[in-house]
């Protein structure tokens, strides 16, 4: 994995991109040639109508967290281990090239030996980016995952607020990607690294 793929799962993880900024990461895709197209099968001038969506995935380094009592990094010193699942994504085109985007996400969580509530709230992060790899939103949501009184482990399904984007005239649904991860801090994300 090249460095600058770290380095955007890491910014949008720790919450380094609260704001718009570049981050370039992976290959290239290879060039595709264009299909053979006859010259008059579509009037000239008209422009097909995009029905595309955008790409969603969850980020490697930020779709579990473990959350420690500050006592050590002992499996005895474990609050509570979360984690993201199941994304699913509903876009849909409006006029005057609105793109109106909507995720969810399943959120789960697990309590650790030092748990000491059954109420766990878990901040996760929903972010778009554009064909240039900027980001160009970042939206934070909090998830409050209930443990049952004779059970170790949870889960909830959130729903962001729907996202409204103005596409620019040269980009598609299809040219952006959405990412999810839960909210972490440095220490956090290193833990994930370590414990691959």
């Amino acid at each position: 994995m090249k460095r600058s793929v770290l380095w955007l799962m890491a910014a949008l993880a720790a919450g380094f991109l609260a704001s718009p900024a570049r981050a370039q990461y992976g290959s290239p895709p290879e060039p595709v040639p264009e299909p053979y197209k006859p010259e008059d099968s579509e009037p000239q001038g008209k422009k097909r109508a995009d029905t595309t969506c955008p790409s969603i995935a969850v980020l490697a380094d930020a779709n579990r967290s473990t959350v420690f009592d500050g006592k050590g990094k002992d499996v005895t010193d474990i609050v509570y281990q979360a984690h993201l699942s199941n994304p699913v994504l509903d876009c849909r085109h409006k006029k005057g090239s609105q793109l109106n985007i909507t995720v969810k996400v399943t959120v789960g969580a697990e309590l650790g030996l030092a748990a000491n509530t059954r109420e766990i709230e878990i901040p996760y992060f929903v972010a778009i980016i554009d064909p240039e790899q900027m980001v160009v939103t970042k939206e934070k949501g909090v998830a409050l995952v209930k443990i049952a009184r004779d059970g170790r482990t949870g889960s909830l399904e959130v729903e962001s607020p729907t996202i409204k984007l103005a596409l620019e005239e040269d980009t598609v649904g299809a040219d952006l990607e959405v990412l999810l991860g839960l909210q972490l801090d440095k220490d956090q994300l290193d833990y994930n690294r370590l414990s691959q």
